[in-house]
């Protein structure tokens, strides 16, 4: 059984989700009506993964020192009120595409310590052996509540007032706060603050590369998410335009839009933990980004809005298969009092390639054209399958062969 705190943190997880995709929504048409720029919308887009590349490593560490769920709920409190200055400012007719950009810099800057906290307090309340399915409906739930329900509610909420989307989002992270509070996460603390020192940090920082580098499983995961993630930041910060300029579609479709990604998803999520029990991770992580080939594919050189609701439905079952798959297998194998460490280094390497991606796919669509970046994602995927193929597969065999020389 999972467990009580297992479902408040799955509410809390699911609820902030919801508000993130709403917020998400809201945030790509407010910067889309603030400039014309697909390269300034790549900015702001860049600037929502940014602080993983920059701070992530250090709040990985420092999660590692503190007390999990007090680290989470400070942090979402931040964020809470970070969306009701932005509230306070787009009511004002005050808000400009910098602004909005530091807006998601700083955001993230602090959910850099709120992620990192859940990923070390999930294993601590859920047996090892249940990750797999806790993770699986974590997974459906969030795609369900986000990309499935958050993106079509933000982008109404946005056309009935340009200052919802962000106040629903400012509400779900106060609710999570509220929850997390009620869950009883060991304390390998002791009460106390762990020594926060530069050296200190520097230490654990170092230990979690290390384990990172050495874990060839692991880091393969991540190299080829890092690739993943490269192309679909630039789709995801063209997507609103492709969906207007490029199809002609009204602005409310871009949500429906994120939801055609969200239902593949959430089927890709379900899915996942049943398709383990027939092939082995590897082979499972390969599919899923054929899939993303095709997908990406129907986006470049498809034609109309049914190729790009297939196109995008495919590369969220792809990214479905995908997330429940990696992180069973990098929690079960990470050590406990790493936990906060390994993630952190695993979201440096995979989202420290989506602000790139994102200013690229913002050039690329503004010098070649609105199809582009998904031309690149058909690449990035090929390139994705040959990282596992040359980190996992061949060394494998490679073991096998010898093995059976010895023998």
């Amino acid at each position: 059984m999972l467990g009580r705190d297992f479902w408040r943190i799955w509410a809390a997880a699911v609820g902030n989700r919801f508000g993130d995709q709403v917020r998400v929504a809201g945030l790509a048409l407010l910067a889309a009506q603030s400039t014309d720029s697909a390269v300034w919308l790549g900015v702001v887009i860049a600037c929502n993964y940014l602080p993983w590349l920059l701070f992530g490593l250090v709040s990985g560490a420092a999660v590692d020192r503190l007390d999990k769920r007090r680290a989470f709920v400070v942090a979402d409190l931040c964020r809470a009120a970070l969306c009701g200055l932005l509230v306070v400012s787009v009511f004002a007719g005050t808000v400009h595409v910098l602004v909005l950009a530091a807006f998601a810099f700083v955001l993230t800057s602090l959910q850099t310590v709120s992620d990192s906290s859940f990923t070390a307090m999930l294993p601590r309340i859920v047996d090892r052996e249940l990750l797999a399915e806790a993770n699986s409906r974590l997974s459906a739930a969030q795609g369900v509540a986000g990309h499935f329900l958050g993106a079509p509610v933000g982008g109404a909420l946005f056309v009935v007032a340009h200052a919802f989307p962000f106040l629903v989002n400012g509400l779900t992270l106060a609710l999570a706060t509220v929850l997390v509070l009620r869950v009883r996460v060991p304390d390998d603390t002791g009460g106390a603050l762990r020594d926060l020192r530069v050296g200190a940090l520097a230490r654990d920082v170092a230990d979690g590369l290390r384990w990172f580098r050495d874990n060839r499983a692991v880091a393969a995961y991540g190299y080829a998410v890092g690739v993943m993630n490269f192309a679909s930041a630039g789709v995801q910060a063209t997507l609103v335009l492709y969906c207007v300029h490029e199809l002609g579609l009204p602005q409310g479709v871009y949500g429906l839009a994120l939801a055609a990604w969200g239902g593949g998803a959430i089927v890709g999520n379900l899915l996942a933990p049943v398709a383990l029990r027939r092939v082995d991770q590897v082979s499972l992580a390969m599919a899923a980004q054929s899939c993303q080939i095709v997908g990406y594919g129907l986006l470049a050189f498809g034609g109309g809005a049914p190729a790009m609701f297939v196109g995008l439905a495919l590369n969220g079952f792809g990214a479905g298969n995908w997330n429940v798959t990696a992180t069973a297998a990098i929690q079960a194998a990470s050590p406990v009092d790493m936990l906060g460490r390994v993630g952190s280094v695993l979201r440096m390497v995979s989202f420290g390639t989506a602000p790139l991606g994102a200013v690229a796919g913002g050039v690329l669509a503004e010098v070649v054209g609105l199809r582009a970046p998904a031309a690149v994602g058909v690449v990035a995927s090929v390139a994705a399958i040959g990282v596992l193929v040359a980190l996992v597969v061949l060394p494998r065999r490679s073991t096998v062969e010898r093995e059976e020389v010895r023998s």
